[in-house]
């Protein structure tokens, strides 16, 4: 595993996260719309998981194994979750607007990792799958 994949991964999750939800609170409050509001920090949510996820990967591939991504990245998906303040609410993704408590929480994860690790699946298929040095060895 490597520790500042996850790093990165968690720290950018977490900061793309909250201003999501900066910027939709703001959105709610200047429309005096929640389900603007609401949309506004989904969409920017899912492009803050995507890019991050991506942007980080991307940087590892010739380097790193295949499997050695993928936990890495799930690792940092969780810890960017557990550092989301909004995640404490269940207002991380879009289940605050049906359910509440554990609930919401619980299925924002589920949502919050399937993102993640969809991105990093798609990121990561053209890693070696083997532990091998790639590059000029000349």
């Amino acid at each position: 595993m490597r520790a500042a994949l996850s790093a990165r991964i968690a720290v950018g999750t977490a900061v793309g996260a909250c201003a999501a939800a900066l910027t939709g609170s703001w959105v709610a409050g200047a429309t005096l719309d929640e389900r603007a509001g609401t949309a506004v920090r989904v969409v920017l949510v899912v492009v803050a998981l995507v890019v991050v996820v991506v942007w980080s990967t991307r940087r590892e591939l010739l380097t790193t194994h295949r499997s050695a991504l993928r936990s890495s990245a799930a690792v940092g998906l969780l810890a960017g979750y557990l550092l989301n303040p909004f995640a404490w609410q269940g207002e991380a993704v879009v289940a605050g607007t049906r359910l509440e408590g554990a609930g919401a929480w619980a299925v924002d994860l589920v949502l919050w990792m399937a993102i993640g690790t969809a991105a990093c699946l798609v990121t990561s298929r053209t890693a070696a799958r083997t532990p091998q040095a790639v590059g000029y060895t000349g």
